[in-house]
């Protein structure tokens, strides 16, 4: 069944949402190609949104997600067509608990390799965080980082034309001790948000947690704790701890992170390893309730409404996605039916005693 168009686009189900809009899976009708196609939400400011994209096509890089088209169509919908990428985030496997280090390390320095490119670009990230660090298996099952969002980055050199309601850019757990105080932040703002990602990878839990100004009051006060350095090689409890150095004694490059990593305890990450941290990791977080695979999307038309793309969405079915059952769940149910059993029994003891 064909979808709604979107300039040279045919939209299908949705992938996910943000604050921004939301992201479709979509065919380029001229080319016949697969890509995912970012919506921006009619409210908002197309200023960043379009920033993104132009700071996108400046950059050519294995380890970022690179964008092939973008545009506003006649009637003000703002749109951004990426390639399309099958995988899930870095914050999805450390939910199900903490990587080995050599793994954490491995995907870092995938992490570094893309900023080194960008910060060469003259683009500096400023919202590096595992929910932005997508990863695709390649051919032979090993899992690549691609860095996603750029949205809130800084062009060097140049007046920053983004800013949020708190004064801070970024997402509050990963900025680093200068944009607390009110900076802009620059390469070594990004290789601190590195450090912290590494930290909650060892720790399978956020570096910092609680409310945005109780976080940002950590952050100022001081670097997160890392793991025990047993747990650790030498080297990468050395690079870790100069990435969440202050700003003076912090690395000056991604690149001299990489430098001091080479040669360096690095265990690449494949889907087997992944199913391994998920049996025998923290147990996964409650689904949404929002789940965007499950939810119907003529609900979007309402953000699209008096545009022509309103009734289009409106004529999509819903999206149903089957959960799939996990031991913890197969157990407590085995628990309950044992324990209806022996409360049955007793019953009948009690009764034939009162007989």
């Amino acid at each position: 069944m064909s979808g709604p168009r979107l300039g040279p686009f045919e939209l299908y189900e949705m992938l996910g949402e943000g604050g921004y809009g939301r992201v479709y899976r979509a065919r380029h009708t001229v080319l016949d190609r697969p890509v995912a196609v970012k919506v921006l939400r009619p409210d908002m400011d197309p200023t960043r949104f379009l920033q993104e994209a132009r700071i996108l096509a400046k950059l050519d890089h294995p380890n970022i997600v690179r964008v092939l088209d973008a545009g506003q169509t006649h009637e003000g919908i703002c749109y951004m067509a990426l390639e399309l990428l099958e995988g899930e985030t870095l914050l999805d496997v450390v939910r199900r608990g903490p990587l080995p280090p050599a793994q954490a390390a491995w995907l870092m320095k995938q992490v570094l390799e893309a900023l080194a490119h960008a910060h060469a670009h003259g683009v500096v990230h400023r919202d590096v965080k595992p929910s932005n660090m997508l990863l695709v298996p390649g051919p032979d099952g090993t899992l690549n980082v691609k860095v996603l969002d750029f949205g809130v980055s800084l062009l060097l050199g140049r007046t920053r034309i983004t800013q949020v309601r708190s004064g801070i850019l970024g997402t509050p757990r990963y900025v680093s001790p200068e944009i607390v105080a009110g900076g802009d932040g620059d390469v070594r703002s990004d290789l601190w948000a590195v450090g912290v990602s590494w930290v909650e990878c060892l720790r399978g839990q956020p570096a910092y947690v609680g409310d945005p100004m109780h976080v940002l009051r950590q952050i100022a006060a001081g670097p997160p704790v890392a793991p025990p350095p047993e747990t650790m090689d030498p080297t990468v409890r050395e690079v870790l701890g100069r990435l969440l150095a202050s700003y003076d004694a912090r690395f000056g490059s991604a690149a001299e992170v990489l430098a001091a990593l080479d040669p360096g305890p690095h265990e690449p990450l494949a889907r087997q390893s992944l199913r391994h941290v998920s049996m025998h990791g923290m147990a996964a977080p409650a689904p949404s309730t929002s789940d965007p695979f499950t939810e119907s999307l003529p609900s979007l038309a309402r953000l699209f409404e008096g545009t022509p793309l309103g009734p289009a969405l409106a004529s999509l079915p819903p999206l149903p996605r089957v959960p799939e059952p996990d031991s913890t769940t197969v157990g407590a149910l085995l628990a309950v039916v044992v324990a209806i059993a022996v409360l049955a029994v007793l019953g009948v003891i009690v009764m034939m005693i009162a007989l």
